[in-house]
């Protein structure tokens, strides 16, 4: 009995061995295809420069070279085999974790740059006096903004609402004075211009209804043929819509600062032009308009816009709205952001100093302008320190642990025309040198006044009249970032 207890403990350690040394193998052959797939995305990816990579790709290497002869060559003791299992294991982790963190940065950058498309919506209006009915108007007419008669998408919407004849007219000043003198018996307007119309035409806006809304998808066209050159100074334009929700909607852009960037001695330029700043629109004849209304006709008016003003050319832009700044402070664990006022906005106070902001309350930092005597233009200065402090933050190290978190946030609160390859050399650039980034801010300014808009026509608005000496000191400071 004892003789063959012994024989069935002996049997049972051999199998305990020959069970580690197969799983002590199948780690290694794991260990070996993570690491292959992490090198090959990692060089596929582009990021990280040679000088680093290799070293780092040559030692790795070697790891799992060894794991790999120890684990097919040699006979181990059970224990042996244990911990090259556990050794294997966490190699693999940090392999997959790596493969991952790549490959979520290329998804990331791939779908902001791909998103660039808008969506509009569209409402037919009409008097309310009139009791017009859709379907019911076959013979009727409806007034279209030229720009949206060209348009086939918009009409062919438009077509499945009503068969009115369309009657175009350049401007909205020349709609709602057709519909108001029923020449026309329906409007097509945008959200953004009947919003326009809310906020400055009271009388008009409250005898209208809406009939019928749809949206229409457009897909934004920049002149940008190749990618920038991001080792050279380069200039993007962040445009921050009024809204909240999808950032693909289209709004006037409250937020208009050039950021003029230069890699060779790490300085960015950041150059707020307030939004009611009384500009020419770009290809807009006649009668100037707000800088904030360029928004309304798309991110391009808006880039052509600024880059006739200030006789730049604009490299790439990016665009976000409320929810985008919510959100990317938020991951970023909230950032510190300089007051030069105290005050209140809101539910928060700020104090004059530094201030540890949240998501909203850097929102609301970001939008208070009736507590302050210069209103609009400490408006600006606010959202450039507030841009300022996210730059600072990202410089942090420690924001790598939760990278692929705020990149989750980040992808559908952005837009813009920066490729991978952009992001992926200025990066590399960057890792080469290693040197924090110092950050300026300026704004221009100008007169308050009010007087038309195209956007608005035979309505006075508030504007800012540009004073020509604060944009010349700007156009030098910006030629100067860009040498």
């Amino acid at each position: 009995m004892s003789v063959f207890g012994y024989a069935k403990t002996k049997l049972s350690l051999v199998d305990y061995k020959m069970a580690f040394g197969w799983l002590r193998k199948l780690a290694v052959v794991c260990l070996v295809i993570s690491y292959l797939a992490l090198a090959y995305s990692l060089v596929g990816f582009n990021l990280i420069p040679l000088k680093f990579l290799l070293p780092v790709l040559a030692v790795d290497g070697f790891v799992v070279l060894w794991f790999s002869f120890i684990g097919f060559r040699k006979e181990l003791s059970a224990i042996k085999s244990l911990m090259l299992i556990i050794a294997s294991i966490l190699f693999i982790i940090v392999s997959l974790y790596a493969f991952s963190a790549s490959n979520s940065l290329t998804s990331f950058l791939n779908n902001i740059h791909g998103g660039n498309y808008v969506d509009i919506e569209y409402d037919i209006i009409a008097k309310k006096d009139q009791h017009v009915k859709l379907g019911a108007v076959t013979d009727g007419s409806i007034g279209v903004l030229t720009v949206n008669a060209k348009n086939r998408a918009v009409v062919s919407q438009l077509n499945k609402y009503t068969k009115a004849d369309i009657k175009s007219f350049d401007n909205v000043a020349a709609q709602t004075t057709n519909l108001d003198d029923n020449s026309v018996g329906m409007l097509l307007m945008s959200d953004s211009q009947l919003d326009l119309i809310k906020e400055n035409y009271s009388s008009f806006y409250q005898g209208v209804e809406v009939l019928a809304k749809f949206k229409v998808r457009v897909r934004e066209t920049t002149s940008k043929v190749d990618g920038t050159d991001t080792t050279k100074p380069f200039i993007v334009y962040i445009s921050g819509i009024d809204t909240y929700g999808d950032v693909a909607t289209i709004s006037r852009s409250d937020v208009n600062i050039l950021a003029v960037v230069n890699p060779k001695n790490h300085k960015i330029l950041l150059v707020n032009t307030p939004r009611d700043y009384y500009v020419k629109l770009h290809g807009i004849n006649g009668v100037k308009d707000k800088l904030t209304h360029a928004g309304i006709y798309g991110v391009n008016m808006s880039v052509q816009t600024l880059e006739d003003l200030y006789d730049v050319s604009i490299d790439d832009y990016i665009r976000v709205n409320f929810t985008s700044l919510v959100s990317v402070v938020d991951n970023l664990g909230g950032v510190k952001v300089y007051s030069n006022n105290t005050f209140s906005a809101g539910k928060y106070s700020f104090t004059e100093g530094y201030n540890q902001l949240n998501g909203e309350q850097a929102l609301a930092f970001s939008r208070a302008r009736y507590a302050f005597a210069n209103g609009d233009r400490t408006r600006g200065e606010n959202q450039e320190q507030v841009i300022k402090a996210i730059i600072e933050k990202l410089n942090n190290p420690s924001v790598l642990l939760n990278y692929q978190q705020i990149l989750a946030s980040m992808q559908k609160a952005l837009q813009t025309d920066v490729t991978l390859n952009d992001v992926t050399s200025l990066v590399k650039y960057q890792l080469n040198d290693m040197s924090k980034w110092s950050v300026k801010s300026i704004s221009v300014n100008g007169t308050d006044s009010h007087n038309y808009t195209y956007s608005m026509g035979n309505i006075k608005l508030y504007v800012m009249e540009p004073d020509q000496t604060s944009l010349n000191t700007a156009k030098s400071e910006i030629t100067q970032y860009l040498q």
